[in-house]
């Protein structure tokens, strides 16, 4: 029987390491486990038990030899991931102690201290709230769940093209400023519809706006004798207060709950326009 190391993704996905061959899980049957060489430039695939302890079919053959430097380094981030989900260490207790171990002959393929750092901080919310939806999905979105992960989350190669900082919503939410540019959007619509012709003259544009300008200096006077402006349907101003009032609720200890009733709202949202 030949020795199979299982380990596990970023993702929490299993990962197995065999005569220093990385191979990440691709489907998952009533019977098997099928895997492929982590390296996607790769065709090799192996068949294990479901709990991965034999292989039904050994791996076939590869394009590439073995990287020998890399299995250390996910091993260790495997291992930070682990203790930092199950101590509350900090995390430069958890970096240290776990890097007594790392053997010196590989330090060269061991990632900057930044990255380590993220590592323990996947378990917070933004990481744990991803993996949580990734469970409601079966393995067909595999390839849509990897590329929102490359773009948006991140991934043990590199950081993601839109950082969590630009995206994430909740402080705006909090703020009660608009989330999206549909406001933006909807004004445009409204304007258009008022100047009537797809291609007016100078003199007629110039007439809207200057029309559209005392409009808006009427309604920013109301505001600030505190009138108020309904500037929205009133299933969006229910839907705006709906996910206020979960927002200021937040708790992080009960993030799978908190991601279920925001998606309830949201999915009643879109069936109230089908």
């Amino acid at each position: 029987m030949s020795q199979i190391e299982q380990l596990s993704s970023v993702k929490g996905k299993p990962m197995i390491i065999h005569e220093c061959y990385i191979y990440t899980v691709e489907r998952t049957t009533k019977t098997k486990s099928i895997f492929r060489c982590k390296n996607r430039d790769c065709k090799a695939r192996c068949h294990t038990s479901l709990s991965m302890e034999a292989f039904l079919s050994h791996p076939t053959s590869h394009c590439r030899a073995p990287q020998l430097d890399s299995v250390p380094a996910i091993q260790l981030k495997n291992e930070i991931k682990a203790r930092a989900a199950r101590t509350d260490e900090s995390t430069s207790t958890t970096i240290h102690s776990t890097l007594r171990t790392y053997p010196l002959s590989d330090a060269g393929q061991l990632s900057k201290i930044e990255p380590l750092i993220l590592m323990i901080q996947r378990q917070h919310q933004i990481i744990i709230g991803f993996n949580l939806i990734c469970d409601q999905f079966d393995d067909d979105a595999d390839d849509l769940l990897e590329y929102f992960e490359k773009i948006c989350i991140e991934t043990d190669r590199k950081k993601p093209k839109f950082d969590h900082r630009l995206w994430n919503i909740h402080d705006r939410v909090v703020a009660t400023v608009p989330r999206p540019n549909n406001s933006v959007e909807g004004w445009h619509n409204a304007f258009a519809d008022r100047v009537e012709i797809s291609h007016p003259t100078i003199v007629k544009l110039g007439e809207k706006i200057r029309r559209e300008q005392s409009k808006c200096q009427v309604d920013m006077t109301k505001i600030l004798q505190s009138h108020d402006i309904k500037t929205k349907k009133a299933c969006y101003r229910k839907l705006d207060e709906h996910i206020t009032r979960l927002a200021n609720s937040f708790d992080p200890t009960q993030l799978d709950q908190f991601l279920k009733n925001m998606a309830a709202n949201i999915t009643l949202w879109v069936f109230c326009f089908l």
